[in-house]
């Protein structure tokens, strides 16, 4: 498991593309299955997850929603194509940690 280095804060939708085009670049042609975790403030995380499943869906691969989650408010399931083949398909889980107040 590799693991990415962190975006910096407050980057909105722009910042979970770079996110996602970041972490799909480290995947290898064999790689079916990826996870990427936001953490998100406490204020507005509605909005932010909303938004956050807007930037995947408009992503250039995505491909389809994947199973439904019992918890939509902590994790998304999408299927994604792998940028050197759109053949290849990529179980993508996309996780909130969503903070409590400091």
């Amino acid at each position: 498991r590799r693991r990415c280095p962190p975006l910096p804060e407050g980057r909105g939708p722009a910042g979970c593309a770079e996110a996602i085009d970041q972490l799909l670049g480290y995947l290898t042609w064999r790689n079916v299955k990826a996870t990427l975790i936001f953490f998100v403030d406490h204020n507005d995380a509605t909005a932010v997850i909303a938004k956050a499943d807007a930037t995947v869906r408009a992503h250039e691969g995505f491909k389809r929603p994947g199973p439904t989650s019992t918890e939509p408010d902590r994790r998304m399931n999408y299927v994604l194509g792998h940028q050197d083949d759109m053949a290849r398909e990529i179980q993508l889980a996309v996780l909130f940690a969503v903070l409590p107040k400091a």
